[in-house]
């Protein structure tokens, strides 16, 4: 048999063991131990005691549910907030451990050196076995198997014993009701949190490794042989927990984001399924799916494949296809959460790459040699993979010079919605509360890419520079040179003569609104301030073109890019 780790086996005798191992290779832990990577550790009072298991989940468990509850009984309006910012960047960093524990996991042969970060991470995805039920006489694998796969049901059943708790002292006039539809967010919240670890879980005994001698044993358990009986009477709890949590919960979860779009209007499906839904942009609402499917296939890297050379390959096909994802859909509401998702899916790109090093044992020379042609083929594969990104892109800009026809349409129905969009925006009064309210609802990168078309908008002028009132910026653009050609077609009989500009404008402004070609004026006139919200602005704050009372609209310049 292959022993992996020197620490179970230390060599001496035939069978020999260290301190606290038993069984096939020394991978079992006897009575008071248990496993912490790959070695038996003593069992402390406190843990033999039961107090860690079962008796700080049942008298801790309703606290921490309410706690999760209030913490998470956000409404729409606060979907957007920093707060709810910070909570998603923490889940993101721990999703990224819950990946880096599953790495360890690989068919790899790590230095001792990584045991203590990465390998003491593993506690992440061991479920309940963090609480050690070992040390109280739960030391089988069978039994260990049954508490970790359950563990999702034993956490329902608390939340479900919390409600039923607080609904009773609420009856005896204490003043706190919990609403379901949020605790069931709750509950939703916490799955999709730990769903590494619940993968991990429920497919370990499908992740095999081989030995010499032709056998195979359980990863996470090299002393159960994969064709033992003690494998196969597990099995049907195995499929059963894969059915539960992978197909019923996607099921449900494809469901719920597929009606979406026409329930969102009701407050329990926004309450009940908050945590699908609240943290991603509105246009991006089913982003949920792709994070999903993600860590499934991520969690598969240990089922598929047998070797680590293969697994690892897995592992960095997933993280560059998600990578590219999020860099084109930047799903999250909150823009640093995107830049955050995008960063760590490098990260851990790179890390996968260079575990390719551990992927054989430097002692067997033939190993070594058939890891390093796999990697050969696999960078050379991947290496020309932007030469197929390249074409697609040429592709799209061959049609775009071939049929510009098409391409002029679609400016000028974007130009059309923009207008539309512009006149509706112009007619909102700020101090509307339904107005207020929807400006609630948008979302840090919401605001991030309105204020990337503004400033799109002036560096094409489209606007004129206007100078901030709150924080005295400059205009973005000093100059904006208005032409004859810009207002071809205009209503009302607009001349272009009678567009004044204030006299106190910077010497080059002068300069550049002077110039013969534009057909403007600068006579030291007095001026019309459009008035926002009844308030006439101060002068001095801004540097607007106006027109007189008969002018109906401005036209785009001709020459823009938008053809208008």
């Amino acid at each position: 048999f292959l022993c992996r780790s020197a620490d179970q086996c230390p060599g001496g005798a035939p069978q020999a063991c260290a301190e606290g191992q038993i069984g096939i290779m020394c991978a079992a832990c006897d009575d008071e131990f248990y496993p912490v990577v790959g070695k038996c550790t003593p069992c402390s009072g406190l843990e033999t005691s039961k107090a860690l298991f079962p008796i700080l989940p049942i008298l801790l468990g309703p606290c921490v549910v309410i706690f999760i509850y209030q913490a998470s009984k956000t409404p729409v309006q606060r979907w957007s907030a920093p707060r709810s910012g910070l909570t998603i960047c923490a889940a993101i960093i721990f999703t990224h451990f819950q990946f880096l524990a599953l790495l360890f996991k690989c068919d790899l042969f790590f230095p001792k050196a990584l045991e203590s970060t990465w390998g003491e991470l593993g506690v992440i995805n061991e479920g309940l076995s963090i609480l050690r039920p070992s040390c109280i006489g739960v030391n089988t694998f069978s039994d260990i198997y049954y508490i970790n796969v359950a563990w999702p049901l034993m956490t329902m059943f608390i939340f479900a014993a919390t409600f039923v708790m607080v609904a009773l002292v609420h009856r005896l006039g204490v003043p706190f009701v919990m609403d379901g539809n949020f605790l069931f967010s709750s509950y939703g919240a916490i799955m999709e949190t730990f769903f590494v670890g619940i993968c991990t879980q429920s497919l370990t005994l499908f992740q095999c490794y081989d030995h010499p001698n032709q056998q195979a044993s359980l990863r996470v358990a090299p002393e159960i042989l994969c064709d033992s009986q003690e494998r196969e009477s597990l099995l049907a709890v195995g499929i059963a927990a894969i059915f539960l949590y992978f197909v019923c919960s996607s099921g449900l979860m494809a469901w719920v984001l597929w009606v979406a779009p026409t329930s969102f209007s009701h407050s329990k499906f926004q309450k009940r399924w908050r945590f699908l839904l609240c943290k991603y942009r509105p246009d991006q609402w089913w982003w949920s799916a792709i994070i999903l499917i993600r860590n499934l296939t991520v969690s598969l890297a240990l089922v598929v494949a047998t070797q680590g050379t293969f697994q690892l390959i897995w592992i960095v096909s997933v993280l560059c296809v998600y990578g590219v994802l999020t860099y084109a859909k930047r799903p999250w509401r909150h823009a640093w959460a995107s830049r955050l998702d995008f960063i760590v899916t490098v990260v851990l790109g790179l890390v996968v790459c260079s575990c390719f090093k551990f992927a054989a044992n430097e002692a067997d020379r033939e190993q070594m040699d058939s890891i390093v042609r796999t990697v050969l083929v696999f960078v050379q594969v991947i290496s020309f993979i932007p030469c197929g990104i390249c074409f697609i892109a040429i592709l799209h800009l061959a049609n775009r010079w071939l049929f510009p026809i098409e391409d002029q349409r679609r400016k000028i129905h974007l130009f059309e919605d923009l207008t539309k969009i512009g006149k509706g925006i112009s007619a909102l009064d700020l101090k509307d509360p339904h107005v207020t309210f929807a400006m609630t609802l948008l979302s840090e990168n919401d605001l991030e890419v309105l204020d990337e078309a503004l400033k799109l908008l002036v560096a094409e002028n489209y606007i004129g520079g206007i100078q901030d009132t709150n924080t005295k910026q400059k205009p973005r653009i000093t100059t904006a040179v208005l032409r004859k050609e810009s207002f071809e077609g205009a209503s009302a009989g607009l001349n272009p003569n009678n567009i004044k500009k204030p006299s106190g404008i910077p010497a080059d402004e002068k300069e550049a609104a002077e110039n013969p070609e534009t057909g403007t004026s600068l006579e030291d006139e007095k001026w019309l301030w459009l008035e926002a919200d009844g308030v006439v602005p101060e002068e001095e704050h801004y540097h607007r073109y106006t027109f007189p009372p008969g002018a109906a609209h401005l036209m785009v310049p001709s020459s823009s890019p938008t053809g208008g």
